[in-house]
């Protein structure tokens, strides 16, 4: 039988009545509160009994502290005296406990009460709710804009789609959470001024902040098991060993601060050290999964064996590709690199492809994207982000468009070529009824027989 079992956590920093009560259940189970982390909270077994919990705030309190301040010390003594036993600090809540039948009560003043939760709230609870809630909106609003103005860079990337819903997720949790403590202390102020307690909280916060965290498991589960069940596994071992990355920096720099705080280390220079550990190991996670995705060229097919010629590198093992340069230009190819970049989600699946060759002497260069759009409903939407008229120059006339061409050459269904201004590029957009195709070929104008090539082997089977 296990002495001791450890439990999530959501209650709210000034919901000091549900604390109180959850305690006092937990108690009654034969269950006592022994250790209170941000969120995970260590209970031991002991005989079930009637105890009464009551909490206070210390506005001042940090989790830096190497131990009790001179205010602490005295409160907990007044409070012993009272008879209550200290059982623990929860951020800025003391905890204290007591089996008395009719106890001295630690609280008397309502007013004061409400004023020093205030405080707390106000130096802990406002400055990093405001300013995520800043972050989130922004985000938020970028990712609803993204949806309107270019769903290919949404629906056609898995990350982006997966981290879109999570700041809407986290977007209502803040409005939730500052909207609750808003309206509590109002009614709070209200009943105070009666004569009255401060209001009890109701369960709505609480719900809120469950139904968003099954959410957000929801959808991480979801995004990493279509990315390992689908084609685009490397996306959800990425994932995964970011959250295993991720919980090892958590832990470090939870006990670098503990560690700490043992060994007698003022409020100041554990802050510092903590928060340096903090940035180190976040720009070393970073920075490190980018280098190592970008360097074994994890989303690109990987890098495989080289070799240099000429001043350039290739490809010892060239890897496959739909459309090639000795495809296009019917000629043997001595060297070649290669890459591809494949991304997607249950609504559009996008690959892009690039090889730069060596053909006859000359270097010949050729890239296309292929988008494969799997909802129906998406088409249109797509179509028009990519024929978007967009202006990348300072100068007026430099405006990137689409004309639409003869498609009967490519065997597609409608067929654009990119503009700068008056001047044609050497970029086409094909389109058939669920793929569309850019690319870019080295040779204007094709023949017809490229023309053809190209929408053989880069259209739809």
């Amino acid at each position: 039988m296990k002495n001791r079992k450890r439990r999530f956590v959501n209650f709210n920093l000034y919901d000091y009545q549900g604390v109180e009560e959850h305690l006092s259940a937990m108690a009654a189970k034969g269950w006592r509160l022994e250790k209170a982390g941000n969120q995970l909270w260590t209970y031991r077994r002991a005989e079930p009994a009637k105890v009464r919990y009551a909490v206070t705030y210390s506005y001042d309190l940090s989790q830096f502290d190497p131990g009790p301040t001179e205010g602490q010390a005295r409160l907990e003594d007044l409070c012993a005296a009272a008879g209550w036993e200290k059982v623990c600090g929860w951020l800025q809540m003391q905890i204290f406990s007591t089996e008395a039948e009719n106890p001295v009560p630690l609280e008397t003043d309502e007013a004061l009460r409400l004023e020093n939760i205030h405080k707390t709230m106000k130096r802990h609870f406002y400055p990093p709710h405001l300013l995520l809630l800043v972050l989130s909106l922004f985000m938020t609003a970028s990712f609803i804009n993204s949806i309107i103005r270019t769903p290919v860079r949404v629906f056609g990337s898995s990350s982006r789609l997966f981290a879109g819903p999570l700041y809407i997720i986290l977007t209502v949790l803040l409005l939730v959470n500052l909207g609750s403590y808003w309206l509590w202390r109002r009614r709070s102020l209200r009943s105070v001024e009666a004569g009255g307690a401060c209001v009890r909280l109701g369960p709505g916060c609480r719900r809120t902040a469950w139904v968003s965290l099954a959410l957000v498991l929801l959808l991480s589960a979801g995004y990493a098991l279509s990315s390992l069940l689908g084609s685009q596994k490397i996306y959800g071992v990425y994932f995964l060993v970011y959250l295993v990355l991720f919980t090892l920096l958590a832990l470090t720099v939870h006990g670098t601060k503990n560690h700490l705080k043992r060994r007698g280390v003022s409020r100041g220079k554990n802050m510092a050290a903590t928060l340096t550990v903090d940035f180190v190991l976040a720009f070393a996670l970073v920075g490190g999964l980018t280098w190592s995705a970008m360097h074994f060229g994890w989303f690109t097919g990987g890098e495989g064996e080289t070799y240099s010629y000429q001043n350039h590198t290739w490809d010892a093992d060239p890897i496959d590709i739909p459309l090639t340069a000795a495809d296009l230009t019917g000629q043997p190819v001595q060297h070649t690199r290669r890459h591809i970049w494949r991304d997607g989600t249950v609504f559009l699946s996008s690959r892009r492809y690039w090889e730069n060759a060596l053909v006859d002497g000359e270097l010949y260069f050729l890239s296309y994207d292929i988008w494969d759009i799997r909802a129906g409903w998406l088409y249109e939407p797509v179509l028009r982000d990519l024929l978007r008229e967009e202006n990348h120059s300072s100068v007026p006339l430099m405006v990137r468009h689409y004309i639409q061409e003869d498609a009967a050459p490519w065997g597609a269904e409608a067929a654009w070529r990119l503009y700068w201004g008056d001047t044609a590029s050497s970029v086409w957009l094909l389109a058939w009824p669920d793929r569309i195709v850019e690319v870019q070929l080295e040779h204007v104008p094709p023949t017809a027989k490229e023309m053809a090539l190209v929408g053989d082997l880069l259209g739809p089977a």
